[in-house]
Formats: structure tokens, C-alpha cells, sequence
């Protein structure tokens, strides 16, 4: 005769009763249907509030089945017993959201041992929504007892569950699967038992054998591993969040992204150096190997993967370990407890995203930008300096369509605001920008130095310095009318004469043609951007779309050499743009065209801010899509250019550490943007900090 069901196992069904902590016993009519006895039920293992409970021992259960099954009280009857004195079942966490019910102090419950968890009010919120979604939840407190560590008889040992008490037959499966590591988030031990397995001589052993093996499970075991290894270097689209449950498994879980991210920054760093060491000795006609090498292992690509190791380690800890701190209940309740009194609680559990905020993901950017401090100054100041202006960029996208703001072209009108800034501090105050840049546009204009500096005398003090006049005469291919033009300038300027323009003898003495000089230098700019451009279009499509790549190589070559071409024609005809305007402002003055009141626009030093507005309409030959991200990148030129110019009239104070509290604000805006609302930020950014970060 088989045994009768556990009848306590379908409780659940009963409404209202939702966890163990209200699973209750009727009163015994008879001394034949005596309660479960507390010691037979085993102390549970801390769990989830959403997994089901554990079964009873087998030896409540045995002692239920030995009952005769006439005597067994039916579910009806039990359920109409349920107002009568409960008996709480030990040991066991409450599901429910009201308040204990006053039977837990009643005389017969105090016999019973303290309950596993304790509550507390707490106002908090599902996820890291707004504050209109917040609710009202009980906050479960973990029970501290000096045997609780001893008694819980569950262990991980080499993936299996075992129990020293009753073994797993009492525990359901869902609860086994629940109990194992999270994937992706194990603790050091596990993590360290991982990597024993992977390095002992059984694996060796394993793999000397598939080598000899002639059957196709060596060739399984290599798809594999390629495959494995594919996932560590690059993560796919569908990589799922992951939420490590205890400060330990988060620091595990920041150390492997962090070594994943200096490894793949410093690979790409590497290559880019690689590149341009490349195309530099084949300019030179000469290959020198130490060139190469202090490319690949020189101090660059240490300190960027540094740099962008030390920010993912920092962001992803910093942001788990918010997630899992107590609130503010915990800390008030230990108050009153009494500081140096042994406490009887833990803190509340954290179950997936319960416990995030909305400023956690600021705070964790801001900490993370401490790696920064790896770079060296100048480099730190760009770094910081390009990531506050892509923060600007995802906090106008995120919150304008909120205020209905809406600006036609805006990228155009933003590059050409930040080249007009360029340009009129290039030519009248390169003080206020970085010396490498003003030699890096010196050097891409094909400008002379003294036809610059002349016109920066000229702006300053009214005159034009004859050393500068004499530098253009002794240019190598200076041309006879030009020659004879500067020598009657010079003349003229040991006379005391003092010119309105820079005459264009001095800009291109090469070429007596305006027309000409500027076609010419449309080409030269072209060629001295193409080992540039080469690299930031060819690097970013092996690496960033590398399947692309493999399963149609020839249309993506075909887009790549169009989209360099394309943005090498930019910087040409922005250039060029500059160099027509430059000439026809000289030839207005010096020819006497247009009115009184024109030419004397023209002599004006505001004159080449307009000018350098101007070549935002070279931005159109660029893809739509690269049209914002080069207004990026000189924005952050401008707004340096703009603070030192303020900063020299005494309008800004002067900020100490002001790289390092821009990197925070800037890291701050940007992680923000990257976990709320990523969609607001630019299509590169968010593509290289998921492959750096993860999901977050």
C-alpha cells in the first residue's frame, strides 16, 4: 500500500498563503495527528525570495506517513482551522509583504527558535526607475547566530550540492539550480578551482589524446575553443547584464573585465602605432625595425590599456558594490540595536537590479575616470577634455526632445563655431592652444611660418617685421615676380610703411596664381592625411566589423576606400576653403574692390573668425553620420581655446586639478547616459564601451 501524499507540500495552493512563514498546523484533536517536530526540520540555506522552498526532512515526512490515512485531516478541514493558534515553522523566511501576525508572541511561538530573517520598512524602488514607481517593500534582514555558519549544512564543492545533515533529496531541483553559482559571477574559490582544472595534467592528458584521435572530436574541441576564445576578445550583441550577489563575486567579475579591456585597448593602440610606423618608413624609402618595436612596446600602448583597464575595474566595482550596500534602514537599525552590541541581523538581501539608483551609474563613471592618472598631463587633458564633450553630446540628445527643443544642421553650426575659435586663435593667439596642435595645423595648411607670423604682427602691433619679408625671400622656389614684388615691400617697409594685409607674395611665394596655389595645396593636404584617415577607417572595420568583413570582403574595401577618400577630400577642401577666402580678403584691400565701409570689415581681426566659420560647408562632403562625430572632436579644441582666452582676461578663476574634476564630470555624464539611456549617445561611443565595459 503506497504511503498518502504530503499533504503540507500543497499548502501553496491555499490563497494567501505564499512562503513557509504562514504555512501553519491546526490544533491536534487527537494524540494520533501530532505537529511536525521543530529539530526534524534541517536549517535552511539562505535563499532567493522568489525560489520555492525546500521539502521537509525525510524524517517529518516518514513521521507524517506512518499516520493512518483515515486520520489525516483533509485540506478542507485544515484551511478552516487557519484562524486557530498557528505554530510557526523554524528557521523559515516570510514571503509576504504585511507585518507579522501577533501570534509570533504569543506563548506557544516563543518556544520556537528566532526567525531566519527580520523585516524593516523601507521605501525602494524596482530597478532604477523615477520616484513615481516607487513602492512600499519590506526590507529582509539575515539572521546572525554564532552556529548559523555551521548549521547550514549547504556547500559548493566542484558544482554539486551536497547536504551534511539530509543530503539533497529534501531540497526540489529549481532550488539545486538556484544554489549554484551565478554564470559569469563566480567567487575566488570557484574561480580558482576553474582555472586548476583548466591547467591540470588531466587536461594535457586530454588534449594529447584528441591529437592522436582520428575521429572528429578533435576538430569539436577546437570550434570550441575558437569559439570561447572569440567570446573573451569580443562580446556579442546578446550578452545579457550581469548582477553578482556578494561584494566578492562583484571584484572577480570587475578584475576579468578589467584585464579584458587593458588587453584588447592595448592591441588596439599597438596597431594603430604599428600603422602609422608603416606608412611613415615608406615615406622615408627606409625600414628600421626599432621603430616597430617601440610601437608595440613602447610606453603608449601600456599606459592607454592601463588607462582603459583601471576605468572598467573601478566603474564595474564601484557600481555593484552601490547596488548591494545596505540602505539607510539597515544603518538605523543597527543604531538602535546599539553600536558595540553583538548584532542579530545582516544586511537585507539583493535580489537582480533591486537596491540600483539612478546616480550610481554617475558616481561608479566618476571613480573609474581615476584611470586617467596613468596617461601622462597633456594626454590626460585630451582624454577628459573629448569625453566631457561626448557627456554634453548624450545629455542634449537625452534631454531636448524632452523640452522640445529642436536645432536644424546643428553639427554644421557646431563645427563651424568651433573652427572660426581655432583659426582666430591659431593666427592671432596660439598661446591659448596646445603647441602640438598649432604645429599639427601649420603643418597640414601648407602655410609658410612667417606668412603666419607676419599676419600675427600685423594683427598685434600695425607692422609687418622685414625679417619675416627677407625669410620669403630666401624661400628655395620662390618665383621671379614674387621675388621682385616682396623686394619693393621690404623697401618700402625700412620706409616706415605700414601695410594694411599680408600680401599674398608672402603666402604662397611658390606660385604667382591664388587660383593655382589653392588647387595645389587641395592635393598635398589630401596626401598628407591619407596614411591618417587609412587608419582610422581600415582599423575600426577589421576590428569592429570583422564578420562583415569575411562574409563580403570586397564591398567592405570598396567602402572603405570611399569613405577615405571622402574624408580626405574633407580636410582638403576645408583648406581649401580657408586659402580662397585668405586670398580674396588681400585682394579686396590691396585692389581696392567693393565699398569703403566693406574694406574696412575686411581689415578687421573678427574677419578670420568668419572666415573659419566658413568651412563647416567642407563637412558636407563627409557621411551624414561622421558629421557630428568631427564636431566632437573639435569642440573640446575649441572650448580649451575659448577658457584660455578667458582665463588670460582674468573672466574664469583658475581651478586646481581641473583635468582630473573634468575627467569625473565628464566619465559621470557619459556612464549615466551609457546605462540609462544609451540610445542618446553616439553610435562609436557606445559600441566601444560595450565591448570595454559590458552591459551594464
Amino acid at each position: 500500500m503506497s504511503s498518502p501524499p504530503n499533504l503540507l507540500s500543497s499548502l501553496d495552493l491555499i490563497p494567501g498563503l505564499n512562503s513557509p512563514a504562514n504555512i501553519v498546523s491546526p490544533q491536534p484533536s487527537a494524540p494520533s495527528s501530532p505537529p511536525l517536530p521543530i529539530h526534524s526540520i534541517p536549517h535552511q540555506h539562505q535563499r532567493s525570495k522568489t525560489a520555492p522552498p525546500p521539502n521537509f526532512s525525510s524524517n517529518a515526512r516518514s513521521h507524517s506517513h506512518s499516520n493512518s490515512p483515515s486520520k489525516l485531516k483533509p485540506v478542507s478541514s485544515i484551511s478552516a482551522k487557519l484562524d486557530q493558534k498557528p505554530v510557526r515553522i523554524a528557521n523559515t523566511p516570510s514571503r509576504e509583504n504585511s507585518p507579522p501576525s501577533s501570534s509570533e508572541n504569543s506563548p506557544s511561538s516563543s518556544t520556537n527558535h528566532q526567525s531566519c530573517l527580520r523585516r524593516t520598512h523601507s521605501s525602494l524602488s524596482n530597478g532604477s526607475s523615477g520616484g513615481h514607481n516607487r513602492e512600499k517593500k519590506k526590507l529582509r534582514f539575515t539572521a546572525i547566530s554564532p552556529n548559523y555558519n555551521q548549521n547550514r549544512g549547504l556547500d559548493l564543492e566542484q558544482g554539486q550540492l551536497s547536504n551534511s545533515t539530509t543530503g539533497t533529496k529534501g531540497i526540489p531541483r529549481d532550488q539545486v539550480d538556484y544554489l549554484m553559482s551565478d554564470p559569469g559571477t563566480p567567487n575566488l574559490s570557484e574561480t580558482a578551482d576553474q582555472i586548476r582544472r583548466t591547467l591540470s595534467l588531466a587536461s594535457l592528458d586530454s588534449l594529447l589524446l584528441l591529437s592522436t584521435n582520428p575521429s572528429g572530436e578533435r576538430d569539436k574541441l577546437i570550434a570550441e575553443v575558437s569559439k570561447v576564445g572569440k567570446d573573451l576578445v569580443w562580446r556579442q550583441k546578446d550578452e545579457k547584464k550581469l548582477l553578482p550577489r556578494d561584494p566578492e563575486r562583484a571584484g572577480v567579475l570587475a578584475l576579468k573585465r578589467g584585464l579584458r579591456s587593458f588587453l584588447l585597448a592595448f592591441s588596439v593602440r599597438a596597431g594603430i602605432n604599428v600603422l602609422l610606423t608603416l606608412f611613415r618608413n615608406l615615406r622615408n624609402k627606409k625600414l628600421r625595425l626599432a621603430l616597430f618595436r617601440h610601437a608595440i612596446f613602447g610606453q603608449e600602448p601600456f599606459r592607454f590599456g592601463a588607462m582603459l583597464g583601471t576605468f572598467t575595474f573601478l566603474n564595474t566595482l564601484t557600481l555593484h558594490i552601490l547596488r548591494l550596500a545596505p540602505p539607510l534602514g539597515y544603518y538605523r537599525r543597527r543604531l538602535k540595536n546599539g553600536i558595540f552590541n553583538k548584532p542579530t541581523f545582516g544586511p537585507p538581501e539583493r535580489e537582480g537590479d533591486e537596491g540600483e539608483r539612478r546616480w550610481q551609474a554617475a558616481v561608479a563613471g566618476a571613480v573609474g575616470s581615476l584611470g586617467l592618472l596613468w596617461e601622462s598631463t597633456s594626454r590626460r587633458t585630451g582624454v577628459a577634455q573629448q569625453m566631457f564633450v561626448r557627456g554634453l553630446q548624450a545629455s542634449y540628445n537625452q534631454y531636448t526632445p524632452r523640452l522640445g527643443i529642436h536645432i536644424p544642421h546643428g553639427d554644421l553650426l557646431v563645427f563651424g563655431a568651433c573652427c572660426g575659435q581655432i583659426m582666430f586663435a591659431w593666427l592671432c593667439s596660439p598661446e591659448t592652444i596646445p603647441r602640438e596642435y598649432s604645429a599639427w595645423i601649420l603643418q597640414a595648411s601648407r602655410v609658410p611660418s612667417f606668412a603666419v607670423n607676419a599676419n600675427r604682427t600685423l594683427v598685434r602691433q600695425k607692422i609687418i617685421e622685414p625679417i619675416q619679408v627677407q625669410k620669403a625671400l630666401e624661400h628655395k622656389a620662390i618665383t621671379p615676380a614674387n621675388r621682385k614684388a616682396l623686394q619693393d615691400i621690404l623697401i618700402k617697409l625700412k620706409e616706415g610703411y605700414k601695410p594694411s594685409v599680408v600680401p599674398c607674395e608672402m603666402i604662397h611665394p611658390w606660385v604667382d596664381s591664388c587660383p593655382e596655389t589653392n588647387i595645389r595645396r587641395f592635393f598635398a593636404v589630401f596626401r598628407f592625411m591619407l596614411p591618417v584617415y587609412s587608419a582610422l577607417h581600415l582599423i575600426p572595420m577589421l576590428v569592429l566589423r570583422r564578420h562583415h568583413v569575411k562574409r563580403d570582403p570586397l564591398r567592405m574595401l570598396a567602402r572603405a576606400i570611399w569613405g577615405l577618400t571622402r574624408s580626405c577630400s574633407f580636410l582638403g577642401i576645408f583648406v581649401f576653403i580657408y586659402q580662397v577666402l585668405f586670398c580674396l580678403r588681400i585682394q579686396s584691400v590691396e585692389q581696392g574692390w567693393g565699398t569703403n565701409w566693406i574694406r574696412n570689415a575686411l581689415k578687421r581681426k573678427e574677419t578670420f573668425w568668419l572666415m573659419g566659420f566658413s568651412t563647416c560647408l567642407s563637412l558636407l562632403v563627409e557621411e551624414k553620420k561622421r558629421r557630428a562625430e568631427l564636431a566632437m572632436y573639435v569642440l573640446p579644441r575649441a572650448l580649451e581655446s575659448a577658457w584660455s582666452s578667458a582665463r588670460k582676461r582674468a573672466w574664469v578663476p583658475i581651478v586646481p586639478f581641473g583635468e582630473t574634476i573634468l575627467g569625473a564630470v565628464a566619465m559621470g555624464m557619459v556612464m549615466d547616459a551609457y546605462k540609462h539611456s544609451p540610445d542618446a549617445m553616439s553610435g562609436i561611443v557606445r559600441r566601444l564601451l560595450f565591448q570595454l565595459v559590458g552591459p551594464v
